[in-house]
């Protein structure tokens, strides 16, 4: 018997499937449960991007990508609205997901808006984080892993390698 939260996670595959077709086939190797959890962490990091990407003006980019990070928090507090969300909820409550992977992705995506430059290795390096280091934190959590924090240091830096 199929739930809302069918639904939703059916959203995000065709989120992953339309807008990103080489994730979309890796991620049909998956598990189910695991399959539908990173189909989750990809439509809400695609509508983040797509925000900022969308080539609207900087004020109301921001206020849109604001509201985002409120439509977050409500989601983490058991308050979700729209299919994303509400995937994303149940992925990261399943997972035990660190919440603040998903808001420093939200605020690397919000320094697209303003910031093109940076002065030292170490603020690019920072940038990089925050827009690709905690994507892969966010996988990590789903595809589990063994070795603690080191398994997470190498994540990070594969994150920001790969952005580089």
């Amino acid at each position: 018997m199929r739930n809302g939260l069918d639904d939703a996670y059916d959203y995000c595959q065709e989120v992953t499937r339309r807008e990103a077709k080489n994730f979309y086939y890796g991620f049909m190797l998956l598990p189910t449960n695991q399959r539908r959890a990173i189909y989750s962490a990809y439509a809400f990091a695609r509508r983040c991007d797509d925000i900022a990407d969308a080539g609207l003006p900087v004020a109301e980019a921001a206020e849109q990508l604001a509201a985002y990070r409120r439509s977050l928090e409500e989601c983490l507090a058991g308050r979700p609205t729209g299919q994303v969300f509400e995937a994303l909820r149940q992925t990261a409550e399943t997972y035990r997901m660190p919440h603040q992977y998903l808001f420093d992705l939200v605020t690397g995506v919000e320094t697209d808006l303003t910031r093109t430059r940076y002065e030292t290795f170490e603020e690019l390096k920072d940038y990089c984080y925050l827009v690709a280091s905690t994507v892969g934190l966010i996988c990590l959590e789903i595809f589990g892993y063994t070795g603690g924090e080191a398994a997470r240091r190498h994540a990070a830096d594969l994150g920001v390698a790969l952005q580089l």
